[in-house]
C-alpha cells in the first residue's frame, strides 16, 4: 500500500535528515551554522529518472549527498537542474560528477548558463532547456521551466512540478533567515524576502515580470533556494508583496546609500524615504512627501517644473495630485547651473521664465541630478504669507531634494521611455505607407476574437477583405509613386469608414483586410458599401490628373466552429466573386 504524503509541519525545522516537503520532492540541503543564507537543495525522487535541483557548493555537498544516499541510488539520479551559474549551486560540479557511472547523465539548464558552466570542464552534456520546448518529460511527470530573464542574471529560470504543484524558485523568493523553520510564518517571515530581493534583484518591472507570470501557475507550494518554503495564502501575499517591491532603489541614488543612516535623519526625512522605498509612482512620491512638509511648516502648494527634453518641460502641481502638463521648456531652463540657485533665491526662478507666481512667501527648491551635474528643474513651495524660513528647515529641504530629485529623474526616465515604447509599437503595428494596422497585428488581433467567440456565442465577428482593381494598371500607367499616395488615399478613406472597434489592416501589396466585432454580416455589408462609394468618388489627382480609382470587397461572418483561416477563405472567395462580376461591388459570403 503506498504511503499517502503529509506535508511537515509549518514549525518544522530543517536539519540532519531529509524531509519530504511535496509528494516525491525531498529537501536535501546542508544547514550551515550561525549562516543566514541558508543553501536548499531539493530532490525529485523518480526511480531511475529522479531530478536533483541546485546541487550546491563544496562546503554543502558532503551532507547534500548523505541526505540522498538516504532516499535513493546516487545513479538513480539522471538530471541534474542547475537554475543559474552561482558557486552556491553547482561549485560541487567536479564531486558530482566523479560519483556518476550512468551514461546518459545530463546538467539541465539554459545556454545562458551553460557557456559559464563549461569553465568547470564539465564531463556531462548539457540538455538546454530552451532548445527542448522549455519542458522535460520525466517518466510522465512533467517539468515545466519557467524563463526568469534578469532575476538576477540573464539566462535565470526556474522549475514547475505541475504534478505537486511545486515551483522550484531558485534566487526568487528567497530569503535571509534568522532561525531553522522550514516553512515560512505569514508576513513575519517578509523582511528577509525583502532584504535580499532589494538589494540582489535589479528592477520593479523585471521583477514584476515573473510575479505575473508565476500567478498564471496552479501553484501549491514555493521552494527557493535560500530562505523559507512559502505554502498556502503566503503564496499569493508573497507574490503581491514582490510585485510592488522596488528592487535596486539605493543603487540608483548613488549617496546616502547606507540605510543606517537614513534612519538617522529626522522624521520628515525618514518619512521621504519609506515613501521612496515603498511607492513607485511619483504623483504618490510627491504628495506624501510635500504633505508631510506641510505638517511642519504653513505649505499652501508647491509646483515643479522639471526639464523633459531639449524643447518640454513637465508642470508638476499639488492642485492636480501632481499629474503633469508638459510645456514649452522656460526660458533660461537650459543654461542654468548650480551656483546660479539657492532655495531662497526666488528672483532667479522669476528669471527663468517659470509658468507660475513667485511671491515672496515662497520657497524655491532647485533640483540638480544625483551627480549634481545636471540642473533638472525646480521645486517653488508657496507658503502662507509671513512664514520665515529658518536655517533647519532649509537643511531639511536641502536633505529632502535629493530623494525628490531622484523620484523627478526616475519620473523623467519612465515617461521618455514610455513615449519610446509607444512610438516603437506603433512603428511595429502600423503600416508605415498607409498607417493602417500590419498583417502580424490583425492575425493576433484576429486569433484573440476567434478564442472569444469560441467561449461566447454573441462574441461573433466579420471580416472584409478589399482589393483595388486593376491596380497594376494604375502603376503601370501613372508610376509607383503615384501608386503609393492612391494607396494612402484609399487607406485613409478605410480608416474613415471604419468604427473605433474595427481593426482595419493591410493584408498585402494593394489588398486590404477589416476585422470588425460584434458585427453581423449586414451590418459589415453595410460598411463595405459606404468603404466602395467613398473610394469610387475619391478620384484622387497624380501628375497626370485625376485618376478613377475603384476596389472589390468580400464579406464574411466568422461561425463560432470556424478557425480564422475558414473565415477569411470565404472572404476572399467573395472578393473573388465581386472581381469576376465586374469589380466595383460587394459580394457576401452566406456560409
Amino acid at each position: 500500500m503506498t504511503k499517502m504524503f503529509e506535508r511537515p509541519k509549518l514549525d518544522a525545522e530543517f536539519g540532519d535528515d531529509p524531509i519530504e516537503v511535496a509528494p516525491d520532492i525531498w529537501w536535501v540541503g546542508s544547514r550551515i551554522k550561525d549562516d543566514p543564507f541558508q543553501c536548499h537543495a531539493y530532490l525529485l525522487r523518480r526511480g531511475d529518472q529522479s531530478v536533483l535541483f541546485d546541487p550546491g557548493s563544496t562546503l554543502t555537498w558532503k551532507e547534500t549527498r548523505r541526505k540522498i544516499d538516504l532516499l535513493v541510488e546516487f545513479d538513480d539520479i539522471r538530471w541534474f537542474v542547475v537554475h543559474h551559474q552561482d558557486p552556491d549551486i553547482c561549485g560541487a560540479m567536479r564531486e558530482i560528477e566523479e560519483s556518476i557511472t550512468r551514461p546518459d547523465a545530463a546538467w539541465v539548464t539554459h545556454w545562458r548558463v551553460a557557456v559559464l558552466l563549461k569553465h568547470y570542464a564539465p564531463k556531462l552534456p548539457f540538455w538546454l532547456i530552451d532548445e527542448n520546448d522549455w519542458q522535460l518529460d520525466v517518466d510522465g511527470r512533467k517539468l515545466q521551466f519557467v524563463f526568469t530573464p534578469y532575476l538576477h542574471f540573464p539566462g535565470a529560470f526556474t522549475t514547475f512540478d505541475s504534478s505537486s504543484g511545486t515551483l522550484l524558485s531558485s534566487d526568487i523568493f528567497g530569503g535571509f533567515s534568522s532561525d531553522d523553520r522550514l516553512f515560512t510564518a505569514g508576513l513575519s517571515d517578509f523582511d528577509g524576502v525583502r532584504a535580499f530581493h532589494e538589494h540582489y534583484m535589479p528592477d520593479r518591472n523585471i521583477l514584476l515580470n515573473a510575479m505575473i507570470k508565476f500567478e498564471l501557475l496552479p501553484i501549491e507550494m514555493i521552494a527557493p533556494q535560500h530562505g523559507k518554503i512559502i505554502v498556502g495564502d503566503d503564496i499569493t501575499t508573497y507574490i503581491n508583496r514582490l510585485k510592488n517591491l522596488d528592487c535596486g532603489l539605493y543603487l540608483l541614488a548613488h549617496t546616502d546609500t547606507d540605510i543606517h543612516h537614513l534612519q538617522a535623519l529626522n522624521n520628515l526625512l525618514h518619512d521621504t524615504i519609506e515613501t521612496m522605498a515603498s511607492e513607485r509612482e511619483f504623483r504618490a512620491i510627491a504628495s506624501h512627501i510635500f504633505g508631510q512638509v506641510a505638517d511642519v511648516v504653513p505649505l499652501i502648494a508647491t509646483d515643479l517644473i522639471c526639464r523633459l527634453g531639449d524643447d518640454r518641460a513637465l508642470w508638476m502641481s499639488s492642485s492636480d495630485r501632481f499629474r503633469g502638463t508638459a510645456v514649452e521648456v522656460p526660458a533660461g531652463f537650459r543654461d542654468v547651473g548650480e551656483s546660479d540657485w539657492s532655495s531662497s533665491d526666488t528672483s532667479a526662478a522669476v528669471s527663468a521664465g517659470l509658468p507660475v507666481t513667485v511671491l515672496e512667501a515662497d520657497l524655491v527648491l532647485p533640483l540638480f541630478s544625483a551627480s549634481g551635474s545636471e540642473f533638472l528643474g525646480l521645486a517653488v513651495l508657496r507658503m502662507e504669507e509671513g512664514f520665515e524660513s529658518t536655517a533647519e528647515f532649509n537643511e531639511i529641504l536641502g536633505r529632502i531634494a535629493g530623494p525628490i530629485s531622484l523620484a523627478i529623474e526616475r519620473e523623467m526616465f519612465d515617461r521618455l521611455l514610455d513615449d519610446e515604447r509607444n512610438t516603437m509599437y506603433e512603428r511595429s503595428i502600423r503600416d508605415p505607407l498607409t498607417n493602417l494596422f500590419t498583417r502580424r497585428f490583425l492575425d493576433e488581433a484576429a486569433r484573440q476574437a476567434v478564442e472569444l467567440h469560441r467561449r461566447n456565442q454573441d462574441a461573433g465577428f466579420s471580416i472584409l477583405m478589399a482589393d483595388i482593381d486593376h491596380f497594376k494598371k494604375v502603376n503601370d500607367t501613372y508610376g509607383h509613386l503615384a501608386g503609393d499616395e492612391i494607396l494612402k488615399k484609399i487607406a485613409d478613406a478605410l480608416i474613415s469608414s471604419c468604427r473605433d472597434a474595427d481593426i482595419p489592416a493591410r493584408f498585402g501589396g494593394e489588398e486590404f483586410v477589416v476585422l470588425m466585432p460584434l458585427t453581423s454580416t449586414t451590418e459589415a455589408a453595410a460598411l463595405a458599401e459606404r468603404l466602395r462609394s467613398r473610394v469610387e468618388n475619391l478620384r484622387p489627382s497624380t501628375d497626370s490628373g485625376r485618376v478613377d480609382v475603384t476596389i472589390s470587397l468580400g464579406v464574411a461572418m466568422h461561425r463560432q466552429a470556424e478557425t480564422l483561416a475558414d473565415t477569411i477563405k470565404k472572404a476572399d472567395v467573395s472578393l473573388y466573386e465581386a472581381k469576376e462580376s465586374g469589380r466595383n461591388r460587394v459580394c457576401v459570403s452566406t456560409d
